[in-house]
């Protein structure tokens, strides 16, 4: 009766977005209602506010926000996301438009962030919870081996250790 969608690629190919949504609403429709939501997030300059509707529509009740960084800066620089803080704005206002619970997502300590790049982040998730009552969430950026990340991070000598299942959580 509940789906959490584990993939944040969900909105990403719009025609099999607007398939699954169609799907969900042609259950709906037959007595077979579904509620579901995106634990782990969806690429946000995706959510327009007719998207939001649908999903609203097919029984969606809650969206996390893939934001990543309060700064222009970081987004664009250093991790080269190709999201505009404005887009970010806009999936906010449509969620509290439509009563769709909204949570968002960041991540602090990328190499190449400065401190006034994580203050504007702090700054960013605190005007979205005052705003549009979206509930911000911060997460320390981990090289996990095997990502761009540790590569960057092992080039520049950021690691103390190497990184194993035993001391990640350290």
């Amino acid at each position: 009766r509940h789906i959490h969608f584990i993939d944040d690629n969900l909105g990403q190919n719009q025609a099999r977005f607007h398939a699954i949504l169609d799907g969900l609403i042609a259950m709906k429709n037959e007595g077979l209602p579904i509620t579901w939501e995106t634990p782990i997030g969806m690429r946000t300059d995706r959510l327009t506010f007719d998207i939001l509707a649908k999903a609203r529509e097919a029984g969606c009740q809650a969206i996390f926000l893939t934001v990543e960084s309060g700064s222009q800066r970081v987004l664009t620089e250093v991790i080269d996301k190709h999201l505009n803080l404005q887009s970010v704005l806009d999936a906010a206002a449509a969620c509290k438009k439509l009563g769709l619970k909204a949570r968002s997502g960041f991540i602090m300590g990328l190499p190449g962030e400065t401190l006034e790049d994580m203050q504007m982040t702090v700054d960013f998730a605190h005007m979205l919870k005052r705003r549009y009552g979206v509930r911000g969430h911060n997460t320390l950026a981990t090289p996990l081996y095997g990502t761009r990340l540790y590569e960057i991070c092992a080039e520049k000598g950021y690691l103390r250790q190497e990184m194993s299942p035993d001391n990640v959580a350290r």
